[in-house]
């Protein structure tokens, strides 16, 4: 699989660390500022896999280091593109949806 780094350009999907959803909101910290027990628990163990065109962080490891959102389809590995994270969260909710 390659990857459209912004920086570098396209990539093989090796020189990469997948981490997790982006688009997955990280629970509000609860007493002494720590997340609720049961709202991390659904945070880290069961979200929704869902099929189709999802967002996800990358480290771009082997090359210029950068976060980067990959826009692809989990259904059949297709990247549609990538975004600096930092400006992936500047964007419309309706555009990160759609991973333009």
């Amino acid at each position: 699989m390659l990857i459209p780094c912004p920086h570098c350009g396209m990539r093989p999907s090796e020189e990469f660390t997948a981490k997790s959803l982006a688009e997955a909101p990280r629970p509000a910290l609860g007493g002494d500022d720590r997340p609720e027990d049961d709202a991390w628990q659904d945070y880290l163990h069961t979200r929704t896999n869902a099929a189709g065109q999802t967002n996800e962080y990358f480290h771009h490891t082997l090359g210029c280091r950068q976060w980067i959102v990959v826009h692809r389809s989990t259904l059949t590995h297709e990247v549609a593109g990538a975004t600096l994270a930092s400006a992936f969260w500047q964007q419309p909710k309706h555009e990160q949806e759609a991973g333009e």
